[in-house]
């Protein structure tokens, strides 16, 4: 039915039902619940009325409709600053009368992994033309605007602004990490358990290097459960404080057995009981073997979402709050993996490079780090880069 804008408005989409045996007994997490007395635009009490769908979940479609709409014409009439720009290509860009940085983050996956399938390459170049110091980069998205205007912008936002501002860096974010992923390497659930548990004040790297030979002397809870505690010891010894993470995996053996017949339970509720396994762990877990949606917030993911704006909350459980009420409970893992990636590649955390950042237009933060296109390309990490620093 067409709106007072023009606009068709589509039908919302409906809740998809979880799987009886994971969510029908669950409590729903602090931001799952409905707040009845908070103040709301029409759409979403409408949608709460005659659909029953909870809005926090997802806006109404006529939102993300009007969004691309807006995004469109700013596209179209805005002047773009060529002093910095990001193109993506499937192939090689000619750099006649340009400096480039490849940005590899894509090319170290060509080939497969325990834990994703083989992907098309897909290398990302960040060109720049050096026109003057200081002036940004655009990305695509129009000029950057001034450091006075950007503070009256985010000053101003209001609650469903910083919605669709999140929904449209998260979208800006698919387009340079479209294969975006967990970066330990597993086969199944069990496996990416023990893995994290590893991975705490270990790099990623280094426990790819372990699990090789540890998953294949310990293939079930019950060889953990029953393992010989110096020898599993000497296993991990490399990934760092090795008899606390010996404890815990024995602990998790140990615990499966006794109460959930072996196997790693799907529930949030359930995983945290579990030694070893804290509410980041589980989400990991349950986004990435399980396919139940999750928000890990790690280092990166916290100093991130902060420096964006999107909440001022330290506090894991918070951070993870706050930002589910922004982004649609589908994203949430896959979010998870971009901004940890961005995290690892561009928005560092002493010297992010923000003139060569695709995301420089919806950034508060912007000028905290390098604004010369070439400076800061230089700061760009790539693939193996990142590969060699987990």
């Amino acid at each position: 039915m067409p709106t007072a804008s023009g606009l068709s408005r589509e039908q919302p989409r409906q809740a998809t039902a979880a799987p009886e045996s994971l969510e029908s007994d669950r409590e729903a997490l602090p931001h799952e619940r409905v707040d009845l007395l908070r103040p709301r635009p029409v759409e979403e009490l409408l949608d709460l009325v005659l659909h029953g769908d909870p809005p926090q979940r997802t806006l109404h479609a006529f939102h993300e409709q009007h969004e691309r709409k807006e995004d469109e014409w700013e596209e179209h009439h805005q002047q773009p600053d060529h002093s910095g720009f990001i193109l993506s290509h499937h192939a090689a860009l000619s750099t006649q009368g340009w400096r480039c940085y490849a940005n590899g983050s894509h090319a170290m996956h060509d080939a497969p992994t325990r834990n994703r399938p083989q992907s098309r390459r897909r290398l990302t170049i960040v060109a720049v033309q050096a026109t003057g110091a200081g002036r940004g980069a655009s990305a695509g998205r129009g000029t950057v605007p001034g450091r006075a205007a950007r503070v009256r912008r985010f000053e101003k936002e209001t609650e469903l602004g910083l919605t669709r501002r999140a929904r449209r860096m998260n979208r800006e974010l698919a387009e340079l990490y479209p294969d975006a992923h967990t970066e330990l390497d597993f086969t199944t659930p069990l496996e990416l358990a023990v893995a994290t548990i590893l991975s705490a004040q270990c790099t990623d790297k280094r426990v790819n290097e372990v699990t090789p030979a540890l998953f294949a002397k310990y293939g079930s809870a019950a060889d953990y459960a029953s393992a010989d505690r110096a020898e599993l010891e000497g296993l991990i010894k490399s990934t760092g404080f090795f008899r606390n993470k010996t404890s815990s995996l024995i602990g998790l053996g140990q615990a499966l057995l006794e109460r959930y017949g072996g196997e790693l339970p799907a529930r949030m509720e359930d995983l945290v009981t579990i030694p070893g396994i804290g509410r980041k762990t589980a989400n990991v877990i349950l986004g990435n073997a399980f396919g139940i949606p999750g928000l890990t917030v790690d280092t990166h993911f916290g100093r991130l979402v902060r420096r964006w704006k999107w909440t001022s909350e330290t506090d894991p459980v918070k951070v993870e709050a706050a930002v589910a009420e922004l982004i649609p409970k589908r994203e949430w893992t896959i979010l998870s993996h971009r901004v940890i990636w961005h995290g690892r590649r561009i928005c560092h955390s002493r010297r992010p490079a923000c003139g060569a950042c695709p995301l420089a237009h919806d950034c508060p933060s912007y000028g905290e780090g390098p604004l010369d296109p070439v400076e800061a390309g230089k700061l760009v990490k790539t693939g193996e880069q990142v590969a060699e620093s987990l």
